[in-house]
């Protein structure tokens, strides 16, 4: 199920298109066809013969996502693929977290181990300092 919250702000639940792809971490992220269009634009070249290991690695990246479709209940199907590719197994308890512009979904044990291990880390000092770097 994904949050209202995310399907209001592309406002849709119904054929409200997300793109998934596997993250290190043993996440997927979820993001909207816009902020896929923007990711894709990034590989897009007109060079007839690319760099061989920028052409491998852009398949590998491409091969490696899906395109999802909400159902009338803003539902969707994660594919067997993905799951594999972050060790979960279908019916697992996931945690479903805003990420900004995308949706993470993560087992629940190792979401629940991440952020205790954030916890415990200087964390909030890190995000302090990028923010604040942003802003200058």
């Amino acid at each position: 199920m994904i949050p209202s919250a995310f399907r209001e702000i592309a406002g849709k639940t119904e054929g409200l298109v997300l793109y998934a792809i596997p993250q290190p971490g043993d996440y997927i992220a979820l993001m909207l066809e816009e902020e896929w269009e923007r990711i894709g634009d990034r590989f897009t070249t007109d060079d007839p013969a690319p760099n061989i290991e920028d052409a491998r690695n852009t398949a590998w990246f491409f091969s490696r996502s899906a395109r999802l479709v909400c159902d009338s209940q803003g539902r969707v199907v994660i594919p067997e693929k993905l799951l594999r590719a972050v060790n979960m197994e279908r019916d697992c308890d996931v945690i479903v977290a805003g990420m900004q512009r995308r949706i993470g979904i993560w087992l629940a044990s190792r979401w629940n181990e991440y952020i205790e291990s954030k916890d415990k880390e200087e964390t909030y000092r890190q995000v302090r300092a990028r923010v604040r770097k942003d802003d200058r």
